[in-house]
Formats: structure tokens, sequence, C-alpha cells
């Protein structure tokens, strides 16, 4: 898949665009471009460029992934090549197991659990 292949809609937080892709191997991708209040936004849309999240699941039940080769975060950053290369590394992943979703769910629950005991120990 490539960048020129992606259908925009507008993001549903401030004011610009997302597009949402799964490829059949169990993984996908949110790509962004917005903006909200004071420059904050997605990671380089103050330069016209695009953020990429890598996605498990499918269209109707997915979650952010943090455990694949490709980045342990979101990319910030891409031009409209780099979120075209970054896709095709995303569909050449490995079949995704079935536990991957769940286990990404239950990792963010157990680091805002210690965020949430940190704050309550705090003086």
């Amino acid at each position: 898949m490539k960048f020129d292949d992606l259908k925009f809609e507008p993001h549903k937080i401030g004011s610009g665009q997302q597009a949402v892709v799964f490829f059949d191997n169990g993984y996908g991708a949110s790509i962004v471009r917005f903006t909200i209040s004071l420059g904050a936004g997605s990671c380089g849309s103050e330069h016209g460029l695009w953020e990429l999240a890598v996605l498990v699941g499918d269209k109707n039940d997915w979650d952010l992934t943090y455990s694949t080769p490709i980045t342990k975060d979101v990319l910030g950053f891409l031009s409209k090549k780099e979120v075209s290369a970054t896709l095709q590394q995303i569909e050449s992943l490995p079949k995704a197991g079935d536990g991957d979703m769940q286990a990404e769910r239950d990792a963010r629950q157990r680091t805002r659990q210690s965020a949430m005991a940190t704050i309550r120990e705090a003086p």
C-alpha cells in the first residue's frame, strides 16, 4: 500500500485528517495530521508532515501496538514517501498472534496501575 492509496477522513480531535488501514497479517496503521489549540497536535503537523501508529487487530476491534520491530512508539515527522515505506514494512510483518492485542492492553493497564501507585505514594 502507498500513501496515495489511503482514504483520509476528518480527524476526531482538532482539525486535520486520519486514515486507518489494516492488512491480512493482523496489523494496520493509523496515519494522522492534525492540530489542536495553541499549535499542539500530531508530531510534524506544523511542518505538513505525518504521524503513524502501528495497530494490531482489524477494523472492528483494534488497538495500538508498541511491540513490533518497526517502532516502540508512534512515528512522527514522516513524509508521504516515509509513510508508504512504513506501510510496506507493516504489511510484511509476520502474522499477529491471537493474544497480541490482549497483551498490548494488559501492558498498558499495568503501566497505568504503576503510574497511579506512584502518584498515590507521592508526598
